[in-house]
């Protein structure tokens, strides 16, 4: 996030009136209470909906007064390794959580993001922590925290059709929106003609992925920039590996954002092999796709094999009656 979108979340932050336990406003720069804090607002904002918790450094807790701070996370270090590297050690599950330094009404604060828990309780150092107004408690001597917590995760609705109040239509990357429009069009032939004068916002209400002007999480993963990567729990990933017969990595490529194109991305990865078999009665291999062309329905014996090969009543492939040794592949 740059200076602006800083700012502009800040300025969110501080227009909460009530008290929520999924924000935090300290002083306190100990990397274990840090690591903590991060368990404990990842599991206060998954049990309130949100899709992360916050920490912010440099404002006065009660009068949220700008009073700037001297902690500088990218340069600070505990037992020799740099802090969030320390702290990702002893985080479960793992976490994107992100320190965002910028300065605000002229004074350095820094703001901590931690996405909400999704799977299972966050912990650290292997203890859970809840937040009960302003008091950060272990979760398990909360029983009745700790039933919630779980209900609310075993629970979840769906995920990718829950909003993103801080993301916006500049979020989105145009050229993969304009792959979105096409495929519309070509999926609905009758409003092809409609479809060309759509702004953005009407398009994205079209395709149920906006709700009253806000984006869905699934917006942004199918047409969102990278940096809008920031407003996720965690960074989408499609990943693209080869393999040699012993299992052994021989390449891969890792895809985010932009899921809408990423299918065909993928496609064009695949190494479609040339695949060698002897047919009955002859000497004569048959070379074939390992993969079958798109659009073909058959089968890998109905488009390969000889009529003699196949049923008997009918002398076609696919009838009642198969022939010992041929098999079909769908």
């Amino acid at each position: 996030m740059n200076s602006g979108d800083l700012t502009l979340l800040l300025d969110r932050l501080l227009a909460q009136t009530d008290e929520h336990e999924w924000l935090e406003f300290k002083h306190n720069d100990d990397p274990h209470t840090i690591g903590e804090y991060i368990s404990a607002l990842a599991n206060a904002a998954a049990l309130d909906g949100e899709p992360c918790g916050y920490q912010v450094w440099g404002l006065e807790d009660g009068t949220r007064r700008v009073v700037g701070t001297t902690f500088k996370p990218a340069t600070t270090k505990h037992k020799s390794q740099i802090l969030d590297l320390w702290l990702h050690q002893y985080l479960r599950p793992k976490l994107d959580f992100r320190f965002e330094a910028f300065d605000y009404q002229g004074l350095p604060v820094v703001l901590l993001r931690v996405p909400a828990a999704v799977a299972q309780p966050v912990s650290f150092h292997e203890v859970e922590y809840i937040r009960i107004h302003s008091a950060k408690v272990k979760l398990a001597s909360h029983a009745d925290k700790e039933a919630r917590l779980w209900a609310r995760l075993n629970t979840r609705g769906d995920w990718s059709a829950e909003l993103v109040s801080p993301a916006s239509v500049a979020d989105l990357d145009p050229t993969a929106l304009a792959e979105g429009r096409l495929r519309f069009a070509e999926k609905h032939p009758h409003l092809a003609d409609e479809v060309t004068d759509w702004d953005v916002p009407t398009l994205l209400s079209k395709l149920k992925l906006s709700r009253s002007g806000q984006l869905t999480r699934a917006a942004l993963l199918l047409f969102g920039k990278d940096e809008a990567a920031q407003y996720l729990p965690l960074p989408p990933q499609v990943s693209w590996v080869l393999k040699d017969a012993d299992g052994t990595m021989l390449d891969y490529h890792h895809y985010g954002l932009l899921l809408l194109l990423v299918p065909d991305a993928l496609f064009a990865r695949i190494q479609n092999l040339t695949v060698r078999y002897l047919r009955p009665g002859t000497l004569f291999p048959t070379e074939v796709p390992q993969v079958r062309p798109l659009g073909d329905p058959r089968s890998f014996a109905q488009r390969h094999c000889a009529p003699r090969l196949c049923g008997k009543r009918t002398g076609q492939c696919g009838s009642e009656t198969r022939p010992t040794g041929v098999q079909q592949y769908g």
